[in-house]
């Protein structure tokens, strides 16, 4: 659905002139220079979660920790925030993709359509994503929504997990940092490059995402590389680059920060070449942390005990009812010879229990079948499939259009 130029809100001079003259709003603009008011503490609409006033404390709380140790976490609604009111534009991007929805039954899921309906976040992030420009957001919000009803991303279930990817405890969510963002841990020794379940893995990063990213509902996501140990062997770009495009296409505005934790010089020439998927004005995003700066970030009790913490959270507990890597190879269609492949590569992280079927298969086995793609729809333009792994000759699956940036 076009909108008119009066309707695409490009910036605060711009925008102030045109809500007044569209909607015959009063912008709070005066009122914030007139009273030294803090831009961050405008309530942008009915929602709390956008209320930055003493009330909106609870969501956007000061810095945790002792005072002496300062806070170098950052929140995702602290930076680019329009200095006015906009919820009328929510409105209107909530009305055109329910039009959207009428006109073309069956594009997006109920349960998505229900949660716009009520959820004023759910709207706002593609605006604040784009600035504030309509049909960008128009565009974003509709490719997304596509791609949640035509993949898996709906029925995924924390158990539909092999066990093994829990105890390795080499991904997942954790304690808040000191601006309360949900933190994201990724452990990069542990990881390993297994092309045969390449699809399995992006399908469990976009779980964690996806949950953490409904945890947090529009307060933030923080994700930690921790690099401690980590070598060569554990360098995989495809990865990388399949997180920054996931949080770019499907979680606009929910990332706070990348926090690089411990990185070791022989994986230094690899950040160079990540630093570039980046835009200039966003790397400030990327934040760097060692043994003595990384208590900046997250309070010392809510850290897990590899980086120094005290959480006795267990962070490798799998979930009630969760499958083996053997039970769930027949639902994510993988061999038995890549089962044996995976935890042989990951034997020493693996608890003995998991590693008794070792001797059942030979390494050889030839009934190993195609990892199936997250999505199910093979037309999607937007598909996250085994085919990412080629990412950088194929670019095209790594984004919703040619000239889309990997960007935050």
């Amino acid at each position: 659905m076009a909108a008119t130029a009066a309707e695409i809100i490009r910036g605060p001079q711009e925008s102030q002139s045109m809500l007044s003259e569209q909607n015959g709003i009063n912008t709070k603009t005066s009122q914030l220079q007139a009273n030294q008011i803090d831009p961050l503490k405008v309530a942008l609409g009915p929602s709390q979660i956008f209320i930055r006033d003493s009330i909106g404390k609870q969501y956007f709380p000061q810095p945790s920790g002792p005072e002496d140790i300062k806070c170098s976490a950052t929140h995702t609604l602290e930076r680019d925030m329009p200095q006015f009111d906009y919820s009328p534009l929510i409105k209107k991007l909530r009305q055109s993709v329910l039009e959207d929805h009428s006109q073309n039954p069956g594009i997006y899921s109920q349960k998505d359509i229900e949660k716009l309906t009520i959820d004023d976040w759910t709207v706002a992030r593609y605006l604040l994503r784009h600035k504030l420009d309509f049909d960008l957001a128009f565009d974003m919000i509709r490719k997304s929504m596509r791609f949640r009803n035509e993949s898996l991303c709906l029925t995924m279930r924390r158990e539909d997990f092999p066990k093994e990817f829990f105890l390795l405890g080499g991904l997942f969510g954790y304690e808040q940092d000191r601006k309360g963002n949900k933190m994201l841990y990724l452990r990069v020794k542990i990881h390993r490059k297994v092309p045969e379940i390449s699809a399995v893995l992006q399908a469990f990063i976009f779980y964690q995402l996806q949950s953490l990213d409904a945890e947090a509902d529009g307060k933030g996501i923080s994700i930690v590389f921790d690099c401690t140990g980590g070598g060569i062997a554990n360098a995989d770009m495809d990865m990388l680059l399949f997180v920054f495009h996931t949080l770019n296409n499907y979680f606009p505005k929910g990332l706070s920060y990348i926090l690089v934790h411990e990185l070791p010089w022989i994986l230094k020439p690899f950040w160079y070449i990540a630093k570039n998927w980046i835009p200039e004005d966003k790397r400030e995003l990327i934040k760097f942390s060692d043994s003595r700066t990384i208590y900046e970030y997250v309070d010392r009790e809510k850290l897990p005990d590899f980086m120094g913490g005290t959480c006795e959270r267990n962070y490798r507990a799998p979930p009630e009812n969760c499958t083996t890597l053997e039970q769930a190879s027949k639902l994510w269609g993988i061999g038995m010879g890549t089962v044996r492949k995976v935890l042989t590569k990951f034997a020493e992280y693996l608890p003995e229990e998991s590693l008794g079927v070792l001797d059942t298969y030979d390494a050889d086995d030839s009934n190993d079948e195609q990892c199936p793609s997250i999505n199910s729809s093979s037309n999607s333009d937007v598909a996250i499939d085994n085919d990412t792994n080629k990412s950088s000759n194929n670019n095209e699956t790594m984004s919703h259009d040619s000239d889309q940036e990997n960007k935050f």
